[in-house]
């Protein structure tokens, strides 16, 4: 192919599925480690914050300052910061 001009449809054509493969080899690499180092954190931080949360979904969180106000209905619109 050195010194010819090929059709670019040919190559991707040919080319393209094992470069899709590599790919998301690739991407699924970098999400399993993302994730496992995410995992880490959230632990870490868990161990180290007693007020830290975890809820059932999974979401953790520390509770800066307990309102004393009224607490909000289902049907009521509440502004979050």
């Amino acid at each position: 192919m050195r010194g010819t001009l090929a059709d670019p449809q040919t190559i991707l054509v040919k080319y393209g599925p094992q470069l899709n493969t590599i790919l998301q080899e690739r991407s699924n690499s970098v999400v399993e480690r993302t994730k496992k180092a995410a995992d880490e954190y959230v632990e870490n931080f868990l161990a180290c914050n007693e007020e830290a949360v975890r809820t059932e979904s999974g979401l953790v969180y520390c509770s800066m300052v307990e309102g004393t106000g009224k607490q909000p209905a289902v049907t009521d619109t509440v502004e979050v910061q």
